[in-house]
């Protein structure tokens, strides 16, 4: 509960983070990979993606009507990776 964002090998179980710290707006509460693999989507004080290959984030405030502080804790893309569904403590499902 340190509120970082860290990448692991499969294979080996080691750390593969390229950056020494890669900062969450708050506790990672949930991690889905798009279909393709190449986009991770971290569900946490606010909705956050970021590019698997750099781990770097996609967009910052990608999600502009989830900005307040909420605890997302479901979160899930559409099987072509178009669409995100997202539930926030309190919240109805947004799209």
């Amino acid at each position: 509960i340190d509120n970082k964002l860290r990448f692991w090998d499969a294979a080996t179980g080691k750390d593969a983070t390229k950056e020494r710290e890669i900062a969450l707006t708050g506790h990672g509460y949930n991690l889905n990979f798009a279909p393709d693999g190449k986009r991770l989507l971290v569900g946490s004080t606010k909705l956050e993606i970021f590019d698997v290959e750099t781990q770097k984030p996609v967009k910052k405030d990608y999600f502009a009507e989830t900005g307040t502080s909420q605890f997302f804790h479901s979160a899930a893309w559409s099987p072509k990776g178009k669409w995100i569904a997202a539930a926030a403590d309190g919240t109805a499902v947004t799209l």
